[in-house]
């Protein structure tokens, strides 16, 4: 409702009643994601299946351009994070949560602004990511995710994939018009 909102807003305030929308559909977590992102995404994409939207928005589904092995290596880290913070329902982690646990306790000590406190975190989080994953797996999540992991986990690649759909859904729209 929100978003349908939302388009006849910003359609009447640049008086441009017929404006094309391409809606990106919400990919985060892929084709496996949870139930309330499922649900979301159908929230989203509703507005497209609107009789006075017809021929002129379009819902675009980026979970397709979702980076699988990325979201995989992600949900590792997170799965495996101080339980405040973990994301692990299936257990499936437990084994690496237990390698790690004494590092994370020994990181979490190791506090101060000494340039040894410093190199010694530093000493720790490479343990524990060596932990986590292999070498090739640790390149791969270099070469593919942003240092802070944003939406789509920083992907440049998803990100640009994303991007190429929704401008190729406007164009679509445009040529339907012209039919």
């Amino acid at each position: 409702r929100l978003l349908a909102c939302f388009i006849r807003d910003v359609r009447k305030d640049l008086s441009a009643p017929k404006l094309p929308f391409a809606i990106g559909v919400l990919g985060i977590g892929g084709k496996t994601a949870n139930e309330n992102t499922m649900l979301f995404r159908k929230a989203m994409a509703a507005p497209a299946a609107m009789e006075e939207f017809k021929g002129t928005v379009t819902a675009v589904n980026t979970a397709d351009f979702w980076d699988e092995k990325l979201g995989e290596l992600d949900s590792r880290s997170a799965a495996t994070a101080p339980k405040g913070e973990r994301n692990d329902r299936e257990g499936k982690y437990a084994d690496l949560r237990k390698k790690l646990a004494p590092l994370q306790a020994e990181y979490e000590a190791a506090s101060g602004r000494t340039g040894e406190a410093k190199a010694k975190r530093e000493e720790l989080k490479k343990k524990m990511t060596d932990i986590l994953y292999s070498p090739q797996e640790q390149e791969y999540i270099r070469l593919n995710k942003s240092n802070a992991g944003y939406h789509y986990l920083g992907s440049a690649k998803t990100y640009s994939q994303v991007g190429k759909a929704l401008a190729e859904a406007l164009v679509a729209l445009q040529q339907d018009k012209q039919k």
